[in-house]
């Protein structure tokens, strides 16, 4: 009789399998090109790599440049190695721009899911895999719009998984040099993992030898590879960090940026107080932040989802310690622990948030997976295995409504953005303010963040390098001070001439009915006009022009 009923289970489980994946491509593709709007950081990134595409350099005008110097403090070019191919063939738009950054996401689900299968034999113990992936909360919000460094983690798990495979299904020595080569390009990924692969390749090494995987001198051989592979960063690590370089410098055909805006805001400081105290603190913030839910950052976490729900920590605590007979298995786990534990110094000196501290998201949503394959072996009840599976469901589901506003369609940063706040634009929502300036070259446009809504200008309408600094006060490439183009930074308000336009929220103006005109609550030297109102950075906003 179970030789019958068994077929028929494991055609139920690859069902549901199928099914529950199904649903979870068309919930992250639900209007993916239009929530979140388009994060400043985002848009920064798709200017790059659209100057790329159009003119063969980036915004600056750099030709292969080793890093993306950006108007904000730079940003990886790894991530621009997937999306440029796509953008080249299919063109610009947000639905194009994010969905390389979509598919990668779900094929690292579906390969971790048969990678599962293909360990344990047992398709339950894919279908609960695929089911710690599919509802994790932070695999969801990152999937959906593109930052730099969060391809970084992507790439990574994808070679650890070909190690995982080199030492146990192929066992090949090549397979696993390569698998080490995919990650040591993840230095090419984000800035955080040029202190963070150095740590995990030491302890990598160490454990391939330990377990008689890799030899001394096969170790030193694989090292000079990588250090082949990432010397162009080193060297521009070097420039940057200790020759402070101010102007662009060439390695072989690639070009090294000066990096006046380094990325060492994302370090605690290191000569301010008492540092030991400062390094603890950092790292219980950090932990606080994991075990509650959210790193109040509103574009990376819906409080109290995190980046998994936080009392699931206890079943990845048991998918990281618990006994494991599998060997496949136990070495995929030691792969995804050591992982984690190469990550620890870094806590103590990269300010936590859920983006700075990435490396650890997979790995932990995977080690999920795992822990609730070990408590289901240990389940008799059938009863309490359907709430195994099930609970993960419903607080999904509770995740999903908050994401999308609720019945009630109430506003959240990723349906509405921040009031005034320029983290996030919807670009239909930019697009009448940038039709009115087209339309009105003549007259300047004053309006308020200047040096934060330029970048969004220019996805919507890009520009050459040339051409930037023609636009820019401040050269190509950078974040405007005061001019770029008509566009006026607001604190020059006084300067403002008669016909010009004022961008301005609605709750600033004052109507004044014995003039028949609006003045701003700032100043009541001017008059103006309503020429447009529209909803913009999640408030009312407005086009006058100044009559008087």
């Amino acid at each position: 009789m179970k030789q019958l009923l068994a077929p028929k289970r494991q055609k139920l489980l690859l069902f549901f399998m199928i099914f529950f994946f199904g649903i979870y491509i068309m919930l992250l593709f639900y209007k993916y090109y239009q929530q979140p709007g388009l994060f400043i950081d985002e848009s920064a990134y798709a200017n790059e790599i659209n100057s790329i595409i159009r003119y063969g350099c980036d915004t600056h005008g750099y030709y292969h440049p080793v890093y993306f110097q950006g108007p904000y403090g730079g940003q990886s070019i790894l991530g621009s190695w997937f999306i440029i191919p796509w953008l080249k063939i299919f063109g610009f738009s947000i639905a194009t721009w994010r969905f390389p950054f979509l598919l990668i996401n779900l094929l690292l689900i579906l390969s971790l899911t048969i990678l599962t299968v293909v360990f344990t034999k047992k398709l339950v113990a894919g279908l609960l895999m695929e089911l710690s992936l599919i509802t994790a909360p932070w695999i969801y919000l990152s999937a959906r719009w593109v930052l730099d460094c969060n391809i970084a983690p992507l790439v990574f798990m994808f070679g650890l998984m070909g190690i995982a495979i080199s030492l146990t299904i192929l066992k090949s020595k090549l397979c696993l040099i390569l698998s080490l080569l995919v990650i040591a390009l993840t230095a090419y990924g984000y800035v955080a993992f040029w202190l963070y692969l150095p740590i995990f390749l030491i302890c990598l090494f160490g454990y391939l030898w330990r377990q008689k995987f890799l030899s001394l001198r096969e170790i030193l051989f694989v090292s000079f590879l990588i250090g082949l592979l990432v010397l162009p960063l080193v060297i521009f690590a070097y420039e940057v960090n200790i020759k402070k370089i101010l102007t662009a410098q060439k390695f072989l055909w690639l070009t090294l940026p000066p990096l006046p805006g380094n990325r060492v805001t994302s370090l605690i400081n290191f000569h301010k107080g008492n540092l030991l105290l400062t390094m603890i603190n950092n790292c219980l913030l950090g932990w606080k932040q994991y075990l509650f839910g959210s790193d109040n950052s509103p574009w990376n976490s819906i409080q109290p989802y995190g980046i998994m729900f936080p009392p699931f920590f206890i079943i990845a605590a048991v998918g990281a310690w618990g006994k494991i007979k599998n060997h496949p298995l136990a070495l995929w786990r030691s792969l995804l622990n050591l992982s984690i534990l190469s990550f620890v110094p870094l806590m103590f000196i990269v300010k936590p948030n859920y983006n700075h501290w990435n490396a650890l998201n997979w790995p932990l949503i995977v080690l999920l997976g795992i822990g609730a394959m070990l408590i289901w072996e240990n389940l008799n009840k059938q009863k309490l295995k359907l709430l195994l599976v099930g609970i993960p469901l419903m607080v999904f589901a509770l995740f999903i409504n908050s994401y999308y506003g609720g019945f009630k369609q109430q506003n959240t940063y990723f349906n509405n953005g921040i009031k005034n706040d320029y983290s996030s634009v919807r670009l239909q929502d930019m697009k009448p303010l940038v039709t009115m300036v087209q339309k009105n070259p003549q007259h300047d446009f004053y309006i308020s963040g200047l040096s934060n809504i330029f970048v969004f200008f220019k996805t919507i309408n890009p520009v050459s390098p040339h051409q930037d600094a023609q636009l820019s006060d401040q050269g190509k490439g950078e974040a405007p001070r005061f001019r770029y183009g008509n566009l006026v930074d607001y604190q020059h308000l006084s300067k403002i001439k008669l016909h010009d336009y004022l961008v301005i929220p609605y709750s600033d103006l004052s109507w004044q009915s014995d003039l028949q005109s609006y003045q701003t609550k700032i100043t009541h030297a001017q008059q103006f006009k309503l020429k447009k109102c529209w909803n913009f950075l999640a408030t009312k906003y407005t086009i006058m022009q100044r009559i008087k």
